[in-house]
């Protein structure tokens, strides 16, 4: 009989593995782990005599802040998942620094459940994760098992729309120039500007909901906002990040948070606006921020895989108009959808396309990921058919000039213009097939997406 309890007794622990305790301390002396290509689980006991209370928070944290315990691993593979049991409630989060700096990743789950989390790492590089007990008084201990892993094969690329789940974190990987939809917690469509349940708005969940989405190997990342709605945003309440990058260390590309650059921006919608961003790289991140208060309709997005580099335009133009006026002159008006390090706009006309001279220099906005509008009206025109052009100079000298318009100021009336150009505001031919606006000559624009056919010229 004792040689059969011994064998069993070795039979599980060569399934399970030694036991590997977390360190009470947070910093460079936590106990290590050895990552691997499949999930090898290790024994471990949070003591209730570690210190009460986390080091840190993580931004998914709930329930009870009780004792915390520490690892460090070295990654080995270019994404890595940590998967975490316990018979507590537990928070599990990773971060790029010791004590809870740079939060990589987190998962909140109650006991009985595994807490998982994936995130991108660099081969070589340490990293550290804290499992946070959640539950039990002061002096409780935890039990469970935890293991790193490199997970072998990528996720499978999601097959329909991504609708993330309230609360979770979550990595999707695209395929070579898959385009695929990408809505909040509550799916497509909703009510921008008031609270309801049920019908497409996101969840109040009084939690974080952070998403990655990474394009295909070698190429890039781009998202298209049809929507973007967050309640109070000029109060800070719901708001989101987007980050140029696998997780929420990445540089930030938009933010509408209170203290936010791009606030309030989102607050009850973004109308005819259009929102679009680019990742310099494979990935970008999406932290999205819910309270227990009050929704709206969140966002309704398309996410791409393309080849070719994406990288920010100086001004992300929308239009460039014109018209003649009753008040005797020629009114030409401009939109832009971002600006980056824009110094100055410069209008130039001509009478014939070729020579021009310079009408009037008109300020930029700078830097804001805010839609800009301009106007500037010509009381000086030639009769006959007026060309215009515009040019953007930034702060640093560079200057880049768009197509010009035209106004016929002859005896028939003035005539505008038609244009169909992309997301990036670049003028395409009526054979592209990306997303892309349609221009009319009074003023009116359609947006077209991926795919489909142009509407039929009015």
């Amino acid at each position: 009989m004792k040689q059969t309890f011994l064998l069993l007794t070795l039979g599980l622990w060569s399934f399970i593995g030694y036991s590997q305790n977390p360190s009470d301390a947070c910093g460079a002396g936590a106990q290590s782990l050895t990552s691997s290509a499949t999930c090898t689980p290790s024994a471990y006991t949070l003591p209730g005599s570690y210190t009460n209370g986390g080091a840190t928070l993580a931004s998914c944290q709930a329930g009870q802040d009780r004792d915390d315990g520490w690892y460090q691993f070295v990654a080995t593979g270019t994404s890595t998942t940590i998967e975490v049991s316990g018979d507590y409630d537990r928070t599990i989060a990773a971060f790029t620094g010791s004590c809870g700096t740079g939060e990589l990743a987190c998962d909140n789950q109650p006991s009985g459940t595994t807490a998982t989390i994936t995130f991108a790492t660099t081969i070589g590089v340490t990293y550290y994760i804290q499992i946070h007990r959640n539950s039990g008084n002061n002096t409780a201990t935890m039990a469970g098992t935890v293991c790193v892993h490199t997970g072998g094969a990528p996720p499978p690329p999601p097959t329909g729309t991504i609708i993330p789940t309230a609360c979770a974190t979550a990595t999707y990987n695209l395929t070579s120039l898959q385009t695929q939809n990408f809505h909040d917690d509550g799916g497509a469509g909703g009510d921008p500007c008031a609270d309801v349940t049920g019908t497409g708005n996101y969840a109040n969940a009084n939690c974080f909901t952070t998403t990655t989405i990474c394009a295909a190997a070698g190429e890039y990342l781009i998202v298209d906002f049809s929507e973007f709605a967050m309640w109070n945003t000029t109060s800070g309440w719901d708001w989101m990040r987007i980050y140029d990058g696998p997780n929420t260390a990445s540089p930030v590309l938009y933010d509408n948070s209170s203290t936010g650059p791009d606030n309030p921006f989102g607050d009850c919608g973004i109308g005819a606006a259009a929102m679009d961003f680019c990742a310099s790289g494979q990935c970008m991140t999406f932290e999205f921020w819910a309270t227990s208060v009050v929704n709206r309709a969140g966002w309704d997005a398309t996410v791409s895989s393309v080849t070719a580099p994406c990288t920010p335009l100086p001004v992300e133009l929308y239009s460039f108009d014109g018209e003649h006026t009753k008040n005797h002159s020629n009114r030409l008006y401009w939109s832009s959808r971002s600006e980056h390090n824009n110094d100055y706009y410069t209008i130039e006309s001509s009478v014939d396309g070729e020579y021009w001279e310079v009408l009037a220099i008109v300020p930029g906005a700078g830097t804001t990921n805010l839609p800009s509008d301009y106007e500037y009206f010509d009381e000086r025109y030639a009769n006959g058919i007026n060309y215009y052009r515009l040019t953007q100079t930034d702060f640093d000298g560079t200057s880049k000039s768009f197509d010009m318009i035209t106004i016929n100021n002859g005896p028939d009336g003035a005539s505008g213009t038609y244009r169909i150009v992309n997301l990036m505001g670049q003028v395409v031919d009526e054979y592209y097939t990306g997303a892309r606006f349609i221009i009319y000559e009074d003023g009116r624009s359609v947006k077209v997406p991926a795919g489909a056919q142009n509407p039929t010229v009015e």
